[in-house]
């Protein structure tokens, strides 16, 4: 994988990739890095190519020091079997269908990741982001993993932060989610 992965074309292609992709694109190849170095979980034949030398390298050495360090969790070990990229908006109201044309099936179990998200949108389109995912999840497991700001600490920046809620553990039942665990940092 890392003779692949270092060889002459995909350097070339990576020297692309870091100068003209900006940090939303380039965590592509920190995806595939994750899915390349656990290999024995995930099956993706091209995940060293479009990790490339350098996102190999970080992650195996991140795994390392976590390791020495005898942490609970491991660096890459939180990866999406399948990971889609879908161009678009989701403060526009088709961007649930923009996900399925790229082949999202709500039918299967699946993963939200809103991780430093929510609070960025007005609290009208957090709330249809939420909303969304409840309407779209079919009879299948549906996890939501998110982090929440209460009021004071979006009001620390309030041309920055927008969306806040005090409880999310009421707020999820509410709009439909059944289950729910929260943990404060």
């Amino acid at each position: 994988m890392e003779q692949l992965a270092s060889s002459k074309g995909v350097r070339a292609l990576h020297a692309r990739v870091e100068a003209e992709w900006g940090p939303v694109l380039q965590s592509a190849c920190q995806t595939a890095a994750a899915r390349a170095l656990w290999a024995r979980a995930v099956r993706d034949p091209a995940a060293g190519v479009l990790a490339g030398e350098r996102f190999l390298r970080g992650l195996r050495e991140r795994m390392r020091r976590d390791e020495e360090a005898g942490a609970r969790e491991v660096h890459g070990v939180m990866i999406a079997v399948r990971t889609l990229w879908v161009p678009a908006d989701i403060q526009d109201g088709d961007w649930m269908t923009k996900l399925q044309s790229y082949g999202y099936v709500p039918e299967r179990n699946t993963i939200w990741v809103l991780e430093g998200i929510l609070y960025y949108l007005r609290h009208v389109h957090a709330m249809q982001v939420l909303e969304t995912i409840v309407a779209c999840r079919a009879s299948v497991h549906t996890v939501l993993l998110a982090d929440f700001m209460n009021k004071n600490a979006v009001s620390l920046s309030q041309t920055m932060y927008h969306f806040y809620h005090d409880s999310p553990d009421l707020l999820l039942p509410s709009i439909g989610f059944s289950q729910t665990t929260k943990q404060d940092i």
